[in-house]
């Protein structure tokens, strides 16, 4: 920025002065001409003012000389009319001339004009009436009428000059004072000027001084800005010379400052591009850019080893001179960065795992190759879309993982789970499914990693474990389950017996054999259900259930010694989860409070809804915020030493003597507890006892169960044919009487052979077949298919103390209805008879 002498500035304050005395008096010369102007205007209006009221007086002197002659007759009295008549016609003209430049005047005063004629005429015509001695009435009702309108025109002419005059007469004092202050102000405008001229000589230089310092200061900036950037800057002259160079440019060229300045900078170009690099360099000189980009450039440090290049050419200027800037940065890191990335990237797709990266908007940034093999989708059709999107189209079940985990994700950083999907052959497998924020460096999460790993083999070994575990569970409580089993057939045999031998109180003891199968048959199902489970289902399950049903088998296989008590709430809500876990996990941990109470005790079942909160948490729970069902099983045994507490949980840890433990009870109980989204806290003291918290989630959406009525008759059969298979002749002589004796045609079969041969015998299908599942040689699911061979629609109820048709894949499955053993006569001949309802004869 040019800074002005002394000299130059005295000549700008002196134009300034001038320019201030001239403005002044032009201003003074217009306000003076303005205020002659406002005296003529007011000389006017008071003129038209004047005229005005000459108007009505010769108006007023008009009508009074016309009535003096209407009242008197006498014709003297109309000569001040006339003399007033022809000074009316004059003035009015007068008055038109003077507001012929004022149009809202002229108007009034025409219509003033039209009026006064109004009058005349009106005047003129009364006298002629008079001389005829006719009515005046209207004549001066409407002479009066015109008189009014006259004095209203002259009011307004009047009241309008008024203003006019008054605003004028303001107008004026104002532009006199206006001048009045523009003189005073110019005055010391000049006097200002003249003062502070006198005083740049001295500011003048001090400024100088300042800009001068200011200016290295600035100077010193720059340098500091130049050599303290990362990226490296060098001014090359027009003939290529270096004239400035930045420590990070010296250091990427393997050089310093004071070395490379002077130099050409055609020395740190390879030999094979020189002469493009000079061409393009003077090209762009000599071009009307002022910048270029420059990519895919190389540079050769001073010990002959090239870097790749991309920066910026501009031009600049200093002094008249021209020259260009070079902004570059040495890309050697960042292709080895990208080179380390492309490698890992490489690793990555060498994994057979699925493996995805996601930003926060859940835009997919890395597809595996394992992820490719899974889902079958390849990188180019995943990556750039959001996850939901992509995955909806084929995977509905892992968009909805991803929709429920995400907010845990954001709230702990972790999410897990696992999922049963299906490969790309159809066949189904478990997936754990792993997900994690990526934060960083200060710590703010940029993306999400997501790893899910096959685990189908692992899920099978241990449920395989889980199985095992709970088949020790039952040989532990073996010795309870065979002396209740005894108390069960002992009143059946001795009622059987006394049967044969008298024909007295048959009824109360068949009533006797009846409970006592019934209550064999109850104890049968729930350790049936307690050791199956090959397949786990998670659904709505009632923990008030499970916990009455684990009760009603620890009463009959736990010591007498052990009070078993069971507290729970009515209103427990439902959970999520596969009952036969569930009761192996209850049983778990009673048979450790049995152990725990060799002399005795008792353990106590309890259950209640209990909401968790965040505050709540401890930093050793895995537990989520929510609503949970907490399941308490507490003795009152020798409680756990302290010093153990924290081991109890580890697989394979027992304290039990040799062969009484495996030590996996309780790990495979935690193991099941989380994997049904909940986790346990222990409590204990020693010599006082032992309470195990399980907390489980609670359903989200609670399904009703539906009441089964049992009051309805028992149905009958009306002639229909029944094949019974089972290789248990007890079995087939039992149905075959309910059955014959509700009325079906009744044919038993002891074996799949047998049966098999009946049909293709038969010259008519049968119309039902029941058929026991597990029978030596051909099973009942081969027996079932072979007579379908036979008879395609037939009707097959399968049946089976052991067998469950949830173990089998429903393709494979040959039956329509399932009838589990033990039954009642009630039980059959309802599942007969609504199977033949249901199902369309052959």
């Amino acid at each position: 920025m040019n800074v002005f002498n002394s000299t130059t500035w005295l000549n700008v304050a002196m134009f300034v002065a001038l320019g201030v005395v001239l403005f002044m008096g032009a201003t003074t010369y217009i306000n003076t001409i303005e205020v002659e102007r406002a005296a003529d205007f007011i000389v006017d209006a008071y003129a038209i003012r004047e005229a005005t009221r000459d108007v009505v007086k010769s108006a007023n002197e008009m009508e009074t000389g016309q009535r003096g002659f209407l009242l008197t007759g006498d014709e003297t009295f109309l000569e001040p009319y006339h003399a007033a008549e022809d000074r009316a016609d004059a003035e009015i003209e007068h008055l038109r001339y003077l507001v012929e430049d004022l149009p809202e005047q002229r108007t009034r005063v025409e219509k003033l004009h039209t009026l006064l004629a109004d009058l005349e005429t009106e005047l003129k015509g009364a006298i002629e009436l008079n001389r005829k001695n006719a009515s005046l009435e209207k004549s001066h009702q409407h002479e009066k009428e015109i008189m009014d309108d006259i004095r209203e025109e002259v009011r307004a002419v009047l009241d309008f000059e008024a203003a006019a005059i008054t605003w004028r007469e303001r107008e004026s004092r104002a532009r006199l004072v206006n001048s009045q202050s523009f003189l005073l102000l110019g005055n010391g405008v000049a006097v200002v000027l003249l003062l502070t001229s006198m005083l740049v000589a001295r500011s003048h230089r001090l400024s100088r001084d300042r800009a001068e310092t200011q200016l290295r200061i600035d100077q010193a900036e720059l340098a500091s800005v130049i050599d303290s950037a990362r990226d490296g800057i060098i001014a090359v002259n027009h003939d290529l010379t270096i004239r400035l160079i930045n420590p990070s440019a010296a250091k990427s060229m393997g050089t310093t400052s004071e070395e490379a300045q002077g130099r050409s900078f055609l020395d740190w170009v390879p030999p094979n591009q020189r002469a493009i690099v000079a061409t393009g360099m003077q090209e762009f000189l000599n071009h009307n850019d002022s910048a270029q980009a420059v990519q895919g450039g190389s540079c050769v440090r001073s010990d002959g080893t090239e870097f790749p290049y991309q920066g910026t050419l501009a031009k600049s200027s200093a002094g008249g001179d021209n020259f260009m800037t070079l902004i570059f940065r040495d890309l050697s890191e960042t292709r080895a960065r990208e080179e380390k990335i492309r490698e890992q990237r490489e690793i990555l797709n060498q994994v057979r795992d699925t493996i995805i990266v996601c930003d926060m908007q859940d835009v997919i940034t890395f597809w595996s190759a394992g992820a490719e093999t899974s889902y079958g989708i390849p990188q180019e059709d995943a990556i750039g879309r959001k996850f939901d999107e992509v995955m909806t189209i084929r995977h509905a079940e892992e968009n909805d993982v991803w929709k429920i985990g995400r907010q845990e994700l954001l709230e702990r950083g972790v999410f897990t789970t696992q999922i049963a999907e299906r490969n790309r052959q159809g066949q189904q497998v478990q997936v754990e499914h792993r997900r994690s924020l990526i934060r960083d460096e200060g710590g703010a999460p940029f993306a999400q990693l997501i790893i899910q790993f096959d685990v189908t083999d692992r899920v099978a070994e241990e449920e395989r474990l889980r199985r095992s575990q709970r088949l020790q569970s039952i040989g532990t409580l073996a010795g309870g389950i065979a002396h209740d089993l005894n108390n069960v057939l002992t009143p059946i045999m001795m009622s059987a017996r006394l049967i044969k031998r008298s024909k007295d109180n048959v009824d109360r003891l068949a009533e006797t054999i009846d409970a006592a199968a019934q209550r064999g048959s109850q104890m049968i199902q729930k350790l049936l259900a307690f050791a199956g489970g090959q397949h786990p289902e998670r659904k709505q399950v009632s923990i008030h259930d499970i916990i009455q049903e684990a009760a009603g088998i620890l009463e009959h296989t736990l010591p007498k010694s052990i009070e078993v008590q069971v507290a729970l709430n009515d209103d427990l809500a439902l959970v999520s989860g596969d009952a036969t876990e569930l009761s192996q996990v209850l049983m778990n941990l009673a048979i450790n409070s049995r152990d725990a109470m060799p002399d005795g005790g008792r353990l106590t079942l309890a259950a209640d809804n209990f909401p968790v909160r965040s505050e709540t948490i401890s930093g050793d729970q895995s537990l989520s915020p929510g609503d949970y069902v907490r399941v308490m099983v507490t003795d009152t045994g020798s409680g756990i030493p302290p010093v153990i507490l924290d081991r109890i949980f580890d697989p394979f840890f027992t304290t039990k003597e040799q062969g009484r433990g495996t030590g996996l009870g309780l790990a495979t109980t935690l193991g099941i507890v989380r994997s049904h989204g909940g986790d346990i806290q222990v409590f204990s003291r020693e010599g006082e006892g032992t309470t195990f918290q399980i907390f489980l989630p609670v359903a989200v959406s609670p399904t009703i169960p539906v009441e089964i009525p049992t009051d309805v008759d028992v149905p009958e059969g009306h002639g229909e044919s029944i094949l019974m298979v089972d290789d248990e002749a007890l079995m087939l002589q039992t149905a075959e009487i309910i059955l014959t004796n509700a009325n079906y045609v009744v044919t038993t079969a002891p074996s799949g052979t047998d049966a098999i041969e009946l049909c293709r015998a038969a010259q008519q299908p049968f119309d039902l077949v029941v058929v026991d599942m597990m029978m030596p040689g051909i099973n009942g699911q081969e027996t079932a298919k072979g007579i379908r061979a036979i008879f395609p629609k037939i009707p097959v109820i399968a049946s089976s103390g052991l067998w469950r048709p949830e173990n089998v894949p429903r393709e494979e499955l040959e039956m329509d209805q399932f009838l589990p053993k033990p039954y009642t006569d009630e039980q059959l001949l309802r599942i007969v008879r609504e199977t033949l309802d249901r199902i369309k004869p052959i």
